[in-house]
C-alpha cells in the first residue's frame, strides 16, 4: 500500500514539474498530472536503462521529468489527432 502511495506522490511531483515547464492550454486534472508523471517515471527508467546498459535503472526526478515531457508530447499529439 505504501508503494502505491509513493508512486502516486512521485508521479504528482514529476507531473507538476512538467506542467510548470510546459504550461498546458487548459488546466489538467490531478489524475492526468499524476498519470503523466507516473508514465514519465516509467519512460525515464526505460531511457535510463538503455543509456546505462543495465536491466534496472531507477529514474530519479530528472529522468522522470524528461520522461514526463516525452509523455506530454505524445499525449498532446494523440489529443490533436482525435479532434
Amino acid at each position: 500500500m505504501i508503494t502505491l502511495l509513493m508512486w502516486i506522490v512521485f508521479g504528482w511531483i514529476a507531473g507538476s514539474i512538467t506542467d510548470a515547464l510546459w504550461p498546458p492550454a487548459r488546466q489538467r486534472r490531478a489524475m492526468e498530472t499524476i498519470g503523466i508523471g507516473i508514465g514519465g517515471s516509467i519512460a525515464g527508467g526505460i531511457v535510463g536503462s538503455v543509456i546505462t546498459g543495465s536491466n534496472y535503472a531507477p529514474a530519479g526526478i530528472v529522468m522522470s521529468v524528461v520522461g514526463a515531457i516525452l509523455c506530454m508530447f505524445v499525449w498532446k499529439q494523440l489529443n490533436e489527432v482525435s479532434k
